[in-house]
């Protein structure tokens, strides 16, 4: 179970931190705020419009060793009809969120092998799909770090491990994590 001292004493900490943090990860905010001033998925030149949506998400979406949005650049140059039928699909919330995020993920995956195949991955994983979800969906959907996912029971002192339980696809771990 939850050792619930050590989570009041997290909240604590980060309500007395909150302003730091605040600083710190505001360019998050900055980059939602960018993504529903600009997404509108009807728009005639969806390329252009997903690009400026995502023109906001450079610490979230292209980092180090991972380019979830330079992929997607990528497969709309090849197929940008392809690609917004997997966005339409994965925003597409009268469909249960396993669901559509094993379409999308298979469907990225299919359209990097004929796209792209000299190239080992699409970037489009749980963790870009989060993303995705959460700019346009704010309010339900949050960032999913797996690292952080799987350390919280740990954090807290809880002798059950939610990664334990464990989530292979990689997407039934997400849907624990919407679930906390």
């Amino acid at each position: 179970m939850i050792n619930f001292a050590i989570l009041d004493n997290i909240i604590q900490k980060y309500k007395a931190n909150f302003s730091a943090i605040s600083n710190a990860e505001i360019y998050k905010w900055a980059a939602v705020k960018c993504f529903q001033d600009n997404f509108n998925p009807k728009a005639p030149d969806f390329k252009d419009m997903l690009l400026n949506s995502l023109s906001g998400t450079r610490w979230l979406m292209d980092t180090q060793q991972y380019f979830p949005k330079r992929m997607i650049t990528e497969y709309m140059n090849r197929d940008v009809a392809a690609v917004r039928t997997l966005f339409h699909s994965l925003f597409n919330e009268q469909e249960p969120l396993v669901d559509r995020l094993a379409e999308f993920c298979e469907g990225m995956r299919a359209l990097h092998s004929l796209c792209i195949p000299d190239r080992k991955q699409s970037f489009q994983d749980t963790r870009a799909c989060m993303v995705y979800l959460s700019l346009r969906y704010p309010e339900k959907y949050f960032l999913y770090k797996y690292e952080m996912f799987r350390g919280l029971p740990r954090g807290l002192a809880s002798r059950r491990t939610l990664v334990n339980v464990m989530c292979t696809p990689m997407w039934k771990c997400i849907l624990v994590y919407v679930k906390l």
